[in-house]
């Protein structure tokens, strides 16, 4: 991927590509997982953060060991899998959807696809089914 270089104001930037795993040299398909594991992981995060949970009351809430919600808070991506984070925001009362569109330019076979996971709040999903 080429990342596009800007200069504002005499300050030099590389402005990247949405996805930090893929900037910095990961292979497409991983980088894809890594940023869906990380945009949902976030997304726990802030819960026990804004929640002031304890470990132990965040490991009751998304239904896992406390070793768990540590991998969570420390943001140990190696060690959660997709179906892991999606069951502990459901438990946690969220809904995921994952989105995966083909990128300009792309050729059907082979092209690389861009995913993204929105993690939607109780409240969103209230909103979105009236």
């Amino acid at each position: 991927m080429r990342l596009q270089h800007r200069t504002i104001n005499g300050v030099k930037f590389i402005e990247g590509s949405g996805n930090v795993f893929l900037d910095l040299g990961f292979p497409p398909g991983e980088a894809c997982g890594l940023q869906l594991r990380c945009d949902m992981v976030m997304a726990l995060t802030e819960l026990v953060e804004s929640e002031a949970l304890t470990i132990a009351e965040a490991a009751k809430r998304f239904h896992v060991s406390q070793s768990r919600v540590r991998d969570v808070t420390k943001g140990s991506l190696s060690v959660l899998s997709l179906e892991d984070i999606s069951s502990m925001l459901t438990h946690a009362g969220f809904d995921v959807e994952i989105r995966v569109k083909r990128r300009p330019g792309s050729k059907p076979s082979g092209g690389r696809a861009a995913a993204s996971a929105r993690v939607l709040a109780p409240s969103s999903r209230a909103a979105r089914r009236s």
